[in-house]
């Protein structure tokens, strides 16, 4: 009889454990969940230019208290010991979110500075009196598209470079870059 109540006791104990492992499983799983919807929420809305610096710096900072709440998780998980395989995949996961955090606030300072760039060029254009501005809205209206696709180019150009990509392969985007240049 002791022996059969012994098992019953160590059965509730393993399926407690058991559960209680579950749920900060299942925690940890659903953090990581508004984490990724975040990153990408917040990709998008860099990749917009009409987003505002306040907007973008206010998303950061709930992706920021979602990284720190994911960790806060994962360590919760990690204080406990017993899952030193799960550890090493915590650890992982840890080091590859805070690269992704970094790689983001890279690219959103690199934005910032296209944009302090872009609004300097627009100030020069502004203040020099050679610029012939076009009078009626179709000249306008098609000025800003050829402005948009050079932008777009340009981005494309540089990310493309970074990446290695050959000149000889950059050089057909350089000569699109120059014709839309010249047309504006």
């Amino acid at each position: 009889m002791d022996q059969q109540i012994y098992d019953k006791d160590s059965a509730k104990e393993f399926f407690r454990h058991l559960t209680n492992a579950y749920q900060k499983y299942e925690k940890t799983g659903e953090a990581k969940e508004k984490l990724d919807t975040h990153i990408k929420k917040v990709k998008e809305l860099s990749l917009n230019k009409k987003t505002p610096k306040k907007k973008i710096m206010q998303e950061f900072k709930k992706l920021e208290k979602l990284i720190l709440e994911v960790i806060a998780l994962e360590r919760g998980i990690l204080a406990r010991g017993d899952e030193k395989d799960i550890s090493q995949e915590v650890k992982n996961r840890i080091m590859e979110l805070e690269q992704k955090f970094e790689k983001y606030t890279k690219m959103i300072e690199g934005r910032q500075q296209k944009v302090k760039e872009l609004e300097q060029k627009i100030k020069t254009r502004t203040i020099d009196k050679k610029t012939v501005v076009p009078k009626d809205e179709e000249s306008n209206v098609r000025t800003i598209e050829l402005r948009n696709k050079l932008y777009d180019l340009e981005e494309k150009y540089d990310s493309l470079k970074a990446k290695g990509i050959p000149k000889s392969k950059l050089k057909i985007i350089e000569d699109k870059i120059k014709k839309l240049k010249e047309k504006i």
